[in-house]
C-alpha cells in the first residue's frame, strides 16, 4: 500500500452511500472507459509518495484537526477563528501534496536547470581552469540530460509543509459554502483544489473552489462580502461549473459517489463563472 496524496477520509465524503468504503474512479486520461468501483484505501495513494515522516505529519498536524470542521462545514454550521485556520491550512496543504503540484514544481526546476545552462555557456569565465570548454559544456549537456530524462531530485518536493502566507491569504477571503439540496451532486479528483494558475489567488480576479463533500463545496474569492462564512443555497449551474473545474485540475483521476460521471462532456464544457 502506498502513501495517500489524498486522504482517505476526506474521499470517504463522496464515496458509495451504501458503502463508505468504496469509491467510484474515473480516469481522465480514458474518458470513454467506465468509472471503476474501488476500495478508498487503494486509490489516490502511490508508493514512496511522501517519507514516513511528513506522512505522519501530515495525519497528525493537517488531516486529523481538520477532520471535525469539514464534517460541520457540509453539514452548513458555522465555523470561526481557529476553526477557518485548521480549514485553510488543510486547504493550502492540499494543494502542494498532490502529483499536480510536483509536476508543477519539477516542470519549474527544469526550466532553471535549462537557464543555468545556458547562461554558464553564455559566459566561459565560469569555466574551471582544470577542464577545456568543450569537456565542461559536454559535462553540462549531460547533467541537462538526466535532469530532462529522470526529473529532478524528489526529495525537496516530498515535505508539503504549511506556508504561513498562504494560510494567511486563504483565511482573509470570502468564503461561500455551496450546499446542495439533492444528494452525491460534487465529485473530487486528484488535484481537489482548483484556482486559475495564470491568474493565481493575489489578483482581485483570482477564485478557488473546493468539494468538502458530494453535497457541499468551499467556493473563497476577493468578491466584497461579510467577513462571516457565509452558506449559499445551490443551483444546477454553480455544481456544473465546480465539476467541470475539478475535472479540469485533476492530473488523472476522478472520483464520485456514482458511476454516472461524464468526465469528457465535463471537460469540454465552456467555463462559466461563480
Amino acid at each position: 500500500m502506498g502513501k495517500h496524496y489524498v486522504p482517505q477520509n476526506y474521499l470517504k465524503g463522496f464515496s458509495d452511500p451504501a458503502n463508505q468504503e468504496m469509491i467510484w474512479m474515473s480516469d481522465k486520461s480514458k474518458p470513454t472507459d467506465k468509472p471503476k468501483y474501488l476500495p478508498i484505501k487503494v486509490v489516490a495513494q502511490s508508493p514512496d509518495f511522501y517519507t514516513s515522516q511528513a506522512e505522519q505529519w501530515l495525519n497528525k498536524v493537517v488531516e486529523m484537526p481538520a477532520q471535525e470542521q469539514l464534517r460541520r462545514l457540509a453539514m452548513g454550521e458555522r465555523i470561526h477563528g481557529d476553526d477557518r485556520l485548521i480549514v485553510a491550512i488543510y486547504i493550502q496543504v492540499m494543494v502542494l501534496r498532490v502529483p499536480h503540484a510536483r509536476k508543477i514544481l519539477g516542470g519549474m526546476v527544469r526550466d532553471g536547470v535549462a537557464d543555468f545552462v545556458a547562461e554558464i555557456k553564455a559566459n566561459p569565465d565560469e569555466i574551471p581552469a582544470d577542464m577545456s570548454k568543450e569537456g565542461f559544456f559536454e559535462l553540462l549537456d549531460s547533467w541537462h540530460q538526466v535532469i530532462n530524462e529522470n526529473g529532478p531530485s524528489l526529495e525537496p518536493m516530498r515535505e508539503p509543509w504549511i506556508q504561513r502566507e498562504l494560510v494567511d491569504m486563504l483565511y482573509g477571503m470570502t468564503w461561500r459554502v455551496i450546499r446542495m439540496d439533492e444528494p452525491n451532486v460534487f465529485i473530487s479528483g486528484d488535484n481537489p483544489v482548483f484556482f486559475t494558475d495564470e491568474i493565481g489567488l493575489t489578483h482581485l480576479d483570482g477564485d478557488l473552489s473546493f468539494p468538502i463533500s458530494a453535497e457541499a463545496a468551499l467556493h473563497a474569492s476577493w468578491i466584497p462580502g461579510s467577513a462571516e462564512l457565509m452558506f449559499v443555497p445551490g443551483t444546477a449551474y454553480v455544481a456544473q461549473e465546480i465539476n467541470r473545474r475539478t475535472v479540469c485540475a485533476a492530473e488523472q483521476f476522478l472520483f464520485s459517489s456514482n458511476e454516472h460521471v461524464d468526465v469528457d462532456k465535463m471537460a469540454k464544457q465552456p467555463p462559466p463563472t461563480l
